[in-house]
């Protein structure tokens, strides 16, 4: 499966030119019948007499509203895919996502996974919380649209070999299980995301000094030179450390689960309407918990652990139950696209900061010159945005289809 980008490049290619506008991109007038081809699932009966009035008023009732579906198809695909130097990039991934809604294949989602541990046959719900790090977004399987995010995973979570270097020259004497055990230390104390190699040599690098020093005391030359060899062996490992251990797969989430993914950060009214319904199902439920909650004024995070709450704080059951009602699972921005901009507004945020100023400046309200130098400010932030990354917690990633491990291409199940 292509990526998001290749997908939307390939479906749009045909029907885009070189032109500032994505939806201008579409170019041309469509006729009556182009547009009534364009309402989906409403086919006109066969027209015998087109001078029965009957027939041209319904031809024209077809075409209006294939009119309408367009404009907000087009006004979805300005908003959703950006042309630049670049080529298409994607904006706003809630206006792709109700494209994708309407238009069935637009869509899919190429994403990876980092993890310690070596994949048998297919990814099991039941091996999560066994080592993949915090489930901050919800429980489920952890996937990231960004490489670079699941191999920094991978890197994070993969216990290192403390055996050689990088350039395979082995150890001496004791450093090899003093490493270990000081790893194993750390990620006690500070938990495996917050322990890395530099943590433990550096601690290592303490305590064999230290050794030196009591050998000296001791006038155990023996016991000096070997420690020496070993402060010579840990000066190397740190300038070669060898390579995280562990796997980067590549992955096909199924199309069918993009549309119907909860968006983490995203009001109520963002959600896709197949979200928006699940959630209608779910909010009765949520009331018993507390009667005053309101889902159209939640985002999907305040969705999730209201209901997690009614689950019995059990995050397994919360998404169990949330994919049994049709969410497939979380969508989140990755750490590198939340909050890029300098005044720590999340897309939402700012697209309302903007629509509000316009409405003041349209208005003749408030000091026309401050107005603008704020609309611009925001303008400017917004456009850091262009570029985000999503990650994917997948509640049932049993259909999850591995397509290449640690970048070879892999054939049916895996060993």
């Amino acid at each position: 499966m292509a990526s998001l980008l290749d997908l939307a490049q390939a479906r749009l290619g045909g029907l885009l030119a070189p032109r500032p506008s994505m939806a201008g991109l579409l170019g041309g007038q469509r006729t009556q019948a182009n547009l009534a081809s364009a309402l989906q699932g409403y086919t006109p009966p066969q027209m015998t007499a087109m001078t029965n009035p009957q027939v041209m008023d319904y031809a024209r009732n077809v075409a209006q509203s294939a009119q309408q579906n367009l404009q907000t198809q087009m006004s979805d695909l300005d908003k959703a895919l950006i042309m630049d130097q670049g080529g298409i990039n994607v904006g706003d991934r809630q206006a792709l996502a109700r494209l994708m809604e309407q238009v069935p294949g637009l869509m899919g989602a190429t994403a990876y996974h980092g993890t310690p541990h070596n994949i048998r046959g297919q990814f099991d719900i039941s091996k999560v919380g066994t080592g993949e790090g915090a489930q901050a977004y919800g429980h489920g399987m952890y996937f990231a649209e960004n490489p670079a995010v699941a191999t920094q995973y991978k890197n994070i979570l993969s216990k290192p070999e403390f055996t050689k270097t990088a350039e395979g020259v082995e150890l001496r004497g004791q450093l090899p299980r003093m490493l270990d055990e000081t790893y194993s230390e750390l990620v006690a104390k500070n938990g495996i995301q917050q322990t890395n190699y530099g943590d433990v040599t550096d601690l290592v690098g303490q305590r064999l000094d230290r050794q030196m020093k009591d050998a000296l005391k001791a006038n155990d030359m023996d016991w000096y030179n070997k420690t020496a060899d070993m402060k010579l062996d840990l000066a190397r490992f740190k300038e070669n450390p060898p390579p995280n251990v562990g796997n980067l797969y590549k992955v096909d989430i199924p199309d069918e689960y993009i549309p119907n993914m909860l968006s983490w950060d995203e009001p109520f009214n963002k959600q896709t309407k197949s979200v928006q319904e699940a959630i209608k199902q779910i909010e009765p439920k949520i009331k018993k918990i507390n009667p005053d909650i309101d889902v159209e004024k939640m985002n999907g995070k305040q969705i999730y652990f209201a209901y997690q709450q009614y689950r019995g704080n059990n995050p397994d059951f919360a998404s169990e139950g949330m994919n049994e009602l049709g969410i497939k699972g979380i969508r989140y921005l990755d750490q590198g696209s939340r909050n890029p901009g300098f005044s720590s507004l999340t897309p939402t945020q700012l697209d309302a900061r903007i629509d509000g100023i316009k409405e003041s400046l349209d208005a003749g309200l408030g000091n026309k010159q401050v107005l603008e130098r704020q609309l611009k400010s925001l303008q400017t932030e917004r456009e850091t945005y262009k570029n985000m990354t999503s990650n994917f917690v997948v509640f049932d990633p049993t259909d999850v289809k591995i397509l290449e491990k640690n970048s070879q291409k892999v054939e049916g199940l895996l060993d």
